[in-house]
């Protein structure tokens, strides 16, 4: 189960050096087989690498098992956001998704967008001495989903990227609250997104507010 902790999520988040499958699965199906425990940000786990099982899993998803997401993720959104919802609702949700973001619609309406982002950046990009296309690409499909989505111009999406990079690198990490993590630091900005939202916002959270609030050995 790895170290007191947090268990094996150092080995198992660690680098792949190629495109094959990652030394972690490959020692551990050996030793253990198909389907081992684990323990990974701070929480016992079960991975499957069975076909199989895994078929099966996901044939009886709201039945027999729940689709979960890390305790970190549950704790910055909350109990009551989409990632909570499961079976009917879950379904629900899905299927709205799909509508905007299916293949369909994808070929009728983002296409001609997304080629127009893509040669606009490259021509940006043409000038430029050197360019970071790992970090670049998933850039111009962030600024393309904001300004379909919620009507953003390039300026506020990016400055919603920094935020969304924020937040994403609390998602996997250990639902520590203590300054410096990347948990911490959601959690933050979570209590100045409640005080800038309201009139006056230097003044402080109301009774309401602290119990919407995350329970933590702060609050």
């Amino acid at each position: 189960m790895g170290l007191p902790i947090i268990g094996e999520t150092l080995a198992f988040l660690k680098a792949s050096p190629s495109l094959d499958i990652p030394d972690y699965f490959k020692l551990r199906m050996k030793r253990y087989g198909p389907v081992f425990k684990t323990s990974l940000l701070g929480q016992p786990a079960v991975i499957s690498t069975d076909a199989e099982a895994n078929r099966f899993i996901l044939q009886q998803e709201g039945t027999m098992f729940i689709l979960g997401y890390p305790r970190a993720l549950t704790k910055i959104f909350g109990e009551k956001s989409i990632e909570a919802f499961h079976g009917t609702i879950h379904k629900f949700i899905r299927r709205c998704a799909y509508m905007l973001f299916g293949l369909q619609t994808l070929k009728a309406m983002l296409l001609p967008e997304m080629e127009a982002a893509v040669r606009e950046r490259l021509a940006a990009w043409a000038a430029m001495p050197s360019v970071d296309v790992r970090g670049g690409a998933p850039n111009i499909m962030f600024e393309l989903v904001t300004r379909k989505c919620l009507g953003f111009d390039w300026t506020k999406s990016r400055e919603l990227r920094i935020k969304f990079d924020t937040l994403f690198s609390g998602l996997f990490s250990f639902p520590i609250y203590f300054p410096g993590t990347p948990f911490y630091r959601c959690m933050q900005k979570e209590n100045r997104a409640m005080l800038n939202g309201r009139k006056g916002g230097c003044s402080g959270l109301t009774w309401e507010e602290y119990k919407s609030l995350t329970f933590t050995n702060q609050v």
